[in-house]
């Protein structure tokens, strides 16, 4: 097969899902992973080698998530510009033609779409590809407030994709206003090996020593509850509090605010290759979402991460969703119940029954199961 991957992030950015299942179906099939140009990572606009049968390329796209206040309303502006947009999407285009030249993929061929990034399926106009794929991991409403015409192309993919994969039961619901049928849920996932065969008798020299470390890792961005982080570092001063991960613009003020406190520590962006190292010295891991019309619809690839490392898991009740999970997670609605579930959590940590529970679970969510999934479902209809 060959398949036309649309992403919404590098493939030099944040490995994701995205990243997990393209790797997955590369191995196969050819795959095209096309992503939008942004100013945070160098753009490729030649057609790159990666591996095994994967090759990536940036196209021009238009940046509606920009963080920049000042690009932010210049897209709104330009885009609001019916001849701006038919612009963009026409070079999208030359570049899509340019793939089918360079692979020597023929009209007729047949190809798949397979979109995790829906502005960019605009294109599909201009194609017929054999099957129309949405992978639908967040809430695309719950980002930043949409034009009506961006909307309008989400629900266009929904409508017109063949089937849609969702990361959960909120996203299927969703979903279900706009179609009922086609519709699979696919949760994230974790690289199982990778985390829980991680064995060094080193420590990564910039984490905190001495006390306990009850730690995050992932975006650091406007839908973590900086408060109640703020609370758990007055209330548990016996515990280092360890941040892994990049950083919204927006987010400064709150962090350098937790930098006041001395049990507090923000290491910054760390490579996935060597997450594994920062995980294995956390007792605990935690997940202080706001809850929010993004995070209601999320499913955390850090809470298979903490487990496949056999780490008890602390989050806000940020979606109910975490229902499913409430029997190997601690569940937080107030502050104070966070404060006693880590502190119950720690002493789970050490509880070997605890852990093994914990590791079958990531074990049962690897993304080869994931993937095996997926390709069941693609092969069904193909």
């Amino acid at each position: 097969m060959i398949i036309f991957f649309f992403s919404d992030v590098s493939w030099e950015g944040l490995y994701q899902r995205p990243h997990h299942i393209a790797k997955r179906l590369s191995k196969n099939n050819i795959v095209i992973w096309i992503e939008p140009l942004t100013f945070s990572h160098k753009p490729n606009f030649k057609l790159k080698h990666i591996e095994n049968n994967l090759y990536t390329i940036t196209i021009p796209a238009i940046p509606y998530n920009a963080r920049n206040k000042i690009l932010k309303r210049l897209t709104l502006t330009l885009s609001s510009l019916n001849i701006f947009r038919l612009l963009i999407q026409k070079t999208q285009i030359k570049f899509i033609n340019k793939i089918f030249f360079e692979l020597k993929i023929k009209i007729n061929d047949e190809y798949i779409f397979f979109f995790e990034n829906y502005q960019l399926s605009d294109v599909i106009t201009n194609f017929k590809p054999t099957l129309i794929i949405y992978d639908y991991i967040d809430n695309a409403l719950g980002f930043t407030k949409l034009p009506k015409h961006v909307i309008e192309t989400w629900n266009k993919l929904i409508k017109n994709s063949n089937f849609i994969f969702a990361t959960s039961n909120y996203l299927i619901n969703q979903i279900q206003k706009y179609r009922k049928n086609d519709i699979y849920l696919v949760t994230n996932g974790v690289e199982y090996e990778f985390f829980s065969s991680y064995q060094t008798s080193t420590n990564p020299t910039d984490l905190p020593v001495e006390k306990k470390i009850v730690g995050y890792i992932g975006a650091i961005y406007p839908w973590l509850d900086y408060d109640l982080i703020e609370y758990l570092c007055s209330n548990l001063p016996d515990i280092n509090f360890t941040f892994i991960g990049k950083t919204h613009p927006d987010i400064k003020p709150y962090l350098e605010n937790l930098q006041k406190h001395k049990n507090f520590f923000y290491l910054g962006f760390k490579n996935y290759s060597i997450i594994p190292s920062y995980l294995s010295k956390f007792s605990v891991g935690i997940i202080p979402f706001k809850r929010t019309e993004l995070t209601e619809g999320v499913n955390p690839v850090k809470l298979f991460e903490y487990s496949a490392m056999g780490i008890p898991t602390v989050c806000t009740n940020f979606s109910d969703d975490l229902e499913e999970y409430k029997n190997l997670i601690f569940i937080s609605s107030t502050k104070e119940d966070f404060v006693q579930n880590i502190l119950s959590a720690i002493r789970k940590s050490t509880e070997s029954e605890f852990i093994i529970k914990l590791k079958n679970f990531a074990k049962q969510n690897d993304w080869d199961e994931k993937y095996q999934t997926i390709m069941n479902v693609i092969q069904s209809y193909y």
